[in-house]
């Protein structure tokens, strides 16, 4: 699948910077998936992104269920939009982490 930077990949990196240098587990979890939340809002059925991408959930472009992009038509429940965008989050730590190549502060 193709890379594209879009608002969306942008608002998920600031979200996992805070998350990563937020010490208390529960605390990353809930910031990361809340600042998402705030910016990208809940939609059960595809929709076109303002770069015209399907998108589904939470800013979601992939439908995780099938191993697919998302179509538009498909419909998903709040559940499975939760379900992913957990995924979407601990897929991508990782690569955030790996980037950040000097100490930080919770300021920064």
């Amino acid at each position: 699948m193709q890379k594209i930077i879009t608002t969306k990949n942008v608002i998920i990196a600031l979200a996992i910077i805070a998350l990563v240098i937020i010490t208390p587990m529960a605390a990353k979890k809930s910031i990361a998936e809340e600042i998402i939340k705030k910016f990208e809002g809940l939609r059960l059925n595809a929709y076109l992104d303002s770069g015209g991408v399907p998108t589904i959930g939470w800013g979601s472009i992939t439908n995780l269920d099938l191993n697919r992009p998302v179509q538009m038509g498909d419909k998903i429940d709040e559940p499975t939009a939760y379900r992913w965008l957990r995924l979407e989050i601990a897929s991508k730590r990782d690569g955030v982490k790996k980037l950040v190549k000097v100490p930080i502060n919770q300021n920064q």
